[in-house]
């Protein structure tokens, strides 16, 4: 026999149709997995360089010497410069005034909506937001009058309005030092100062979160995200997919090869006792992987070629597979190890034989029979077990995502579009300076809320320039403890004494007032006392801190989520504070306002946007500060299907003209909105594909047993063995395999949690609560694992009753 042409495995047409049909659908769902990823990453930071710019690191008033060292590091690619020449006296906010490079141009991202950067002296682009606030149009070439203050003198000079720009500068760090009025560099103003950002060559963006430099410090661009990480927290499910997917086809390669092994059993005996060696058998197996994988590679590379995927993605991904079917070479030489040589053949060679099984002659039960059963064929066996269980942690993982990005999109769905808010202002007792807001005027909130493109609002003032005293203070727990975790409530007063500033808030929507008597769990809520502004209501429920463990931490954590109490040692509970009480609320003056207390909020109320969620906040009305209709804060929600650009324009005149702080969220909101809706549709899709796959891969089991069952079944009813007793005894066999599937199942699914846990670890918010809390729903497991047995007994146990 020419070893050259033997075949064996390799001229089998269906055993290269089941390798072939295997291997191009594993390969084609990890280029999906490696597309979907790629893709996402890409879209994300060419969104988020769009908001917040490509460059990796930025220096304000940069000097001569820390322009210089970063000139000269050669792991910086590009150094764009903005030139600060003067700040503008008539515009609200005084905003700078310069010119920018091309480099920097590049590397911000930024996009004109109108016309042309300027190019001679008296040309000038403006960003359009700051259009709204002086409430000039968008007309390009009108005359544009400025007074900018260059050093310590104040010229006046006109320009001619050549572009608008973009909105930019409000969405990025250090707002205070962007330019949003741009002139050229030959616009005859001396330099006062200049920005640098900077960008890092590929690959090697992590270089700024080490360096430092002899002057200044570096402002890291945190929001966007420079180098692909196919395990970071926005990659790693897709990571996980392709992963399993190559688990799952080298079981399930494994499985076929294991069932063709077996029942061509006596002909590899045959073929190795006249010669056939195993060397040779394996020779055979590489050529049938070799015709099986070329389908499959020439199906990879057209998709990626249409899909514009990148070359060395590509070529990575493909190797990692590829290397990952050695595997399956492994396993074949395992399993033709385990073949003995025909006993009865004339072979030279040593005969092989299988160790028996010991078995006691006596009276065999069904039960014995399975057990015996399984003891022949517990490879098989196993192999069957591990392939549900990858597909039920596909599950489990698909649900865990579903359900996060159902709840992160309620969460975006409550936030409002729009936010304004009363300026903070200074003031200054002795030496003492300290903040304060005062109210949006009536009418200014009338003119706001009238807008036809408002669908609904919520409106609120909150301050926190009162400190609170009350009977036996002194003898409560956060007055005894002073931990420095607790600062958003515990804060110096105008006198240098620690004192307890809580939140107070009061509001004149129906839905804050529907709020207290939905919440109040001790007391009664008294509408007329409350809106003359005799009684206030707290929040006073059970709460609990973080240690902090670093120095350079500023802030703890509070949280009242029973979920986070971590240590029944930092958990506090104010007792010294009863309904009926008197609080006694001090201002800077020295002037105090009583409340009585009508009634206690214990319950842990979810954080909203428009609620605080501090322990000791105190709920008033109006009348409590002497005034009426109080608003310090606005949340608009917009209109559907609106053209938002109008509104946003109209809005921000309104903030500029008075003096509010005007925060837009319309882009940023539908953009993670749309973002949780294609990843929630994803998943959705996901697990349909697991399901049929599943079905698929049982139907197949179901398929290669049914004859083997009906042969046993005849036999056993020739011997006079009671077949129903069989059929008792194989469904305590799958009941056993059931409870293993789904114990092991689970306990693989929250060993992938955890590893998704470690990159974020938490002390107050534990594994527990971050796994179940938001991205779990035990009705939606319950349901899944119902109908995975309910399949499951249908396709093994039914068909098999004889």
């Amino acid at each position: 026999m020419r070893k050259n042409k033997f075949h064996y495995y390799s001229k089998n047409k269906k055993l290269l149709r089941s390798f072939t049909f295997l291997l191009s659908f594993s390969l084609l769902c990890i280029l999906f997995s490696v597309y979907s990823q790629v893709s996402m990453f890409e879209a994300k930071r060419e969104r988020n360089e769009k908001i917040y710019g490509a460059w990796n690191a930025a220096v304000f008033d940069i000097s001569s010497k820390d322009e210089a060292f970063l000139r000269g590091n050669e792991m910086i690619s590009s150094v764009g410069e903005m030139n600060v020449v003067g700040s503008v006296v008539n515009d609200p906010s005084q905003s700078p005034v310069g010119y920018v490079d091309n480099s920097f141009f590049q590397l911000s991202k930024l996009s004109l909506k109108k016309g042309r950067l300027p190019e001679k002296e008296h040309e000038i682009a403006i960003e359009a937001y700051k259009l709204d606030q002086m409430g000039i149009d968008y007309s390009l070439n009108q005359a544009i009058v400025l007074e900018i203050q260059n050093h310590d003198e104040i010229l006046e000079k006109e320009f001619v309005l050549t572009g608008i720009v973009e909105n930019y500068s409000t969405s990025w760090l250090h707002t205070e030092n962007l330019i949003p009025f741009f002139v050229s560099e030959s616009c005859g103003l001396e330099r006062e100062s200049k920005n640098v950002f900077v960008c890092s060559i590929e690959g090697y963006s992590d270089i700024f979160s080490d360096m430092t430099l002899p002057d200044k410090d570096l402002v890291l661009n945190n929001q966007v995200e420079f180098s692909y990480d196919a395990f970071s927290k926005q990659n790693l499910p897709y990571t996980l997919l392709a992963i399993f997917t190559m688990l799952y086809t080298i079981l399930f390669m494994t499985y076929l090869l294991y069932n063709w092994t077996n029942q061509r059993g006596k002909e590899l005996q045959m073929l190795k006792s006249l010669g056939c060696d195993e060397r040779m058998l394996m020779m055979d197996f590489i050529k049938l992987i070799a015709k099986c994988i070329c389908v499959p590679i020439f199906l990879y590379i057209f998709c990626a070629v249409v899909l514009h995927i990148s070359w060395k993605t590509s070529l990575i991904s493909l190797l990692v597979y590829v290397s990952s079917m050695s595997l399956i070479f492994i396993i074949c030489k395992i399993q033709l190890d385990a073949i003995p040589e025909n006993a009865n053949s004339f072979s030279n060679q040593k005969n092989i034989h299988r160790k028996p099984i010991k078995v006691a002659y006596k009276k065999q039960t069904p039960i014995s029979l399975h057990v015996r059963s399984f003891r022949f064929h517990w490879k098989r066996e196993l192999l069957q077990l591990c392939l549900p269980i990858v597909l039920l942690v596909f599950l489990y993982q698909s649900l865990s995502f579903q359900m996060n990005n159902r709840t992160q999109l309620e969460i975006l769905r409550k936030q409002s579009d729009i936010f304004l808010s009363a300026q903070i202002q200074s003031k200054q007792k002795d030496d003492f300076v300290y903040s304060t807001f005062e109210p949006i005027e009536p009418k200014v909130v009338s003119e706001i809320l009238s807008n036809q493109s408002i669908a609904s609002y919520r409106t609120n003032y909150v301050t926190q320039d009162y400190y609170m005293t009350w009977d036996g203070f002194e003898d409560s727990d956060i007055w005894k403890r002073k931990e420095s975790q607790l600062d958003p409530i515990l804060n110096m007063d105008w006198n240098g004494m620690k004192q307890v500033f809580p939140q107070i808030e009061c509001s004149k929507d129906e839905a804050y007032i529907q709020f207290l008597q939905d919440n109040i769990t001790e007391g009664t809520f008294d509408l007329d006392a409350f809106q003359k502004g005799e009684v206030v209501y707290i929040y006073l429920p059970k709460y609990t801190v973080e240690i902090l463990e670093e120095e350079s931490d500023l802030f703890g954590n509070i949280s009242a989520d029973e979920n986070t109490f971590y240590d029944d040692y930092m958990t506090f509970l104010e007792t010294t504070i009863h309904v009926g009480d008197k609080l006694v609320f001090h201002n800077e003056s020295g002037e105090g306002k009583t409340g009585r207390v009508g009634g206690i909020i214990r319950n842990y109320i979810e954080p909203q946007e428009y609620i605080f969620n501090l322990p000791y906040q105190v709920f008033v009305s109006s009348s409590f500060f002497g005034k009426e209709d109080l608003v310090r804060n606005i949340y608009l929600y917009l209109k559907e299907d609106i053209q938002t650009e109008p509104i946003e324009s109209y809005l921000s005149s309104i903030a500029s003209k008075h003096h509010l702080q005007f925060i837009d969220k319309i882009n940023k909101k539908n953009t993670q909105i749309d973002s949780n809706k294609n990843d929630l549709a994803f998943y959705v899709v996901l697990s349909i594909a697991i399901s049929l796959l599943f079905l698929f891969t049982q139907s197949l089991f179901l398929k290669q047993k049914q004859e083997e069952k009906e042969n046993q079944n005849r036999i056993f009813e020739q011997l006079g063995i009671d077949t129903k007793g069989l059929y008792r005894a194989q469904i305590i066999e799958e009941i056993l395999k059931i409870f293993i599937l789904l114990v092991v199942s689970f306990m693989i699914f929250l060993l992938i949690q955890y590893i998704f846990y470690l990159q974020n670890a938490s002390q107050m918010y534990s594994f527990k609560t971050r796994v179940f809390k938001d991205s779990w729903s035990w009705i939606y497991y319950f349901v899944i694992n119902v109908l995975f047995i309910i399949t499951y007994l249908r396709l093994n146990i039914t068909k098999n009753k004889h």
